[in-house]
């Protein structure tokens, strides 16, 4: 004979209650989110410090090339190394194929602010005067020579065809608020901007990166460095 069983009934779960966070648990994600954030600030810090690195050496090489093309078209003479024009007027037009007028004064006249041009270092974040001056040309590179312009100043100009080791010779670099590079008593210009180092485009136009302070180049104006010899 068939038995029928009543059918069973499912027991009702209970409803389970999850323990909230312990204390514990709660420092420990909250130091794991610093952590990370600090590895990401980092990371990214290291980019854009990459990035401005990069861009400098561009600008350094194109100002190299402007000079080369001004240094052609002036019978291997460089823009002059003080005084007006300054180098990165003289050059702006081999730089941009626009020629600059001159104001009432007889001057080359530029914007204030040289920020986006390959004139302007892009981390040069104390170079907060206008024109925002961060590259120099070497004022003590040789051969020279000196000319009297229309005015009757003296023009000291570079002889860029002469220059005995165009390999070693600095042309243009990192500077503090300055046209000029130097290393002359007082007129110390340049500036190691880019962790503890300048870049520097020399007179061959190859660029690299180079730490003054500390070393011969900072106290020794002979340096091949400086003078090309």
């Amino acid at each position: 004979m068939n038995i029928t069983l009543p059918p069973q009934k499912t027991p009702f779960a209970r409803p389970t209650t999850r323990a909230a966070f312990t204390l514990v648990e709660l420092l420990a994600v909250i130091t794991i989110i610093g952590v990370l954030a600090a590895i990401i600030l980092s990371v990214i810090s290291r980019v854009r410090e990459s990035a401005r690195n990069a861009q400098c050496i561009s600008n350094l090489r194109q100002i190299g090339v402007a000079a080369r093309l001004y240094a052609d078209e002036h019978k291997g003479l460089s823009s002059q190394t003080t005084g007006r024009p300054y180098f990165y007027e003289a050059l702006w037009p081999c730089a941009y194929s626009v020629p600059i007028r001159n104001n009432t004064a007889g001057q080359n006249e530029l914007p204030n602010n040289l920020t986006g041009t390959i004139f302007e270092c892009p981390k040069a974040k104390d170079d907060i005067e206008p024109p925002r001056r961060s590259y120099g040309i070497n004022n003590l590179l040789s051969p020279t020579v000196t000319i009297t312009d229309s005015t009757g100043t003296d023009r000291k100009l570079i002889q860029v065809h002469r220059v005995e080791v165009p390999a070693k010779a600095a042309f243009f670099g990192d500077s503090l608020k300055s046209s000029g590079l130097s290393n002359q008593g007082t007129n110390q210009t340049w500036n190691e901007r880019h962790s503890g180092k300048m870049n520097v485009c020399f007179v061959d136009g190859h660029v690299a990166a180079v730490r003054v302070t500390g070393t011969e180049l900072e106290t020794n104006k002979s340096h091949t460095f400086w003078t090309g010899k």
